[in-house]
């Protein structure tokens, strides 16, 4: 009998202990530390490694590198552009914003898994029709390409566009990390922001928006870690 009391109060400190770990696991937090020097373009297009800033953001969780994302060093933007409820940036369907590097297995907006390699970003916009009703309040995305697919700097089509990040996940479906409204001073990037509500952790950045032959600081705020509501 006192063999049994023992064992059971054993096998209860032992799920207690896994328990706590699990939250501990749950509750790690993400922040970001600037990459300076050039980005590691390893199977990288020689024409998309030439269009990468030479500056980064590290994105850790915990004191693990999550993910690393270089921007492009400019970003084509149209001219006279006003953002409306849905659509938010001035940005063109298919042009390459940077590159993303997943160091262990990410998911997308989706909850699809994300492999871990290198991935190219390019902005799309969501298809406005029955099947993607309510599963986000705007329509820009980063959708993510993989590497040995897109090879040229210049923008893809929207049906390739689609198509091919659909290989990332190996589904019918793209890879996509969700841009929410950009909110705050550019003063105050590169930041990390969570919103504890929908349990969305996004990094908040500025690239080099660039038109009619000026350029100018546009700032975006990119989902890295949550899904959509199910």
């Amino acid at each position: 009998m006192v063999a049994m009391h023992w064992m059971i109060a054993r096998c209860g400190a032992a799920l207690l202990g896994l328990m706590l770990l699990a939250g501990l696991a749950q509750g790690v937090d993400y922040s970001i530390d600037p990459l300076e020097g050039a980005a590691d373009v390893k199977g990288l297009a020689e024409e998309i490694a030439a269009e990468l800033a030479p500056t980064g953001i590290k994105v850790l969780k915990g004191n693990r590198t999550y993910c690393e994302i270089w921007p492009a060093k400019a970003w084509a933007t149209r001219a006279g552009f006003t953002p409306s409820a849905s659509v938010l940036y001035p940005f063109s369907v298919g042009e390459l914003m940077g590159m993303v590097r997943y160091k262990f297995k990410a998911e997308d907006f989706r909850g699809q898994e994300i492999p871990v390699g290198t991935y190219t970003l390019r902005y799309g916009l969501q298809p406005v029709d029955g099947n993607h009703a309510g599963t986000s309040p705007t329509r820009d995305f980063l959708v993510l390409l993989p590497i040995e697919k897109d090879t040229a700097a210049a923008s893809v089509e929207e049906q390739n566009l689609f198509k091919l990040s659909a290989e990332v996940t190996g589904g019918t479906h793209p890879a996509m990390l969700l841009l929410l409204p950009f909110e705050g001073a550019n003063e105050e990037l590169p930041q990390i922001a969570h919103d504890e509500v929908r349990e969305l952790w996004s990094v908040r950045f500025a690239g080099t928006g660039s038109a009619d032959g000026k350029t100018t600081p546009v700032p975006v705020d990119l989902v890295v870690v949550g899904r959509a509501a199910e």
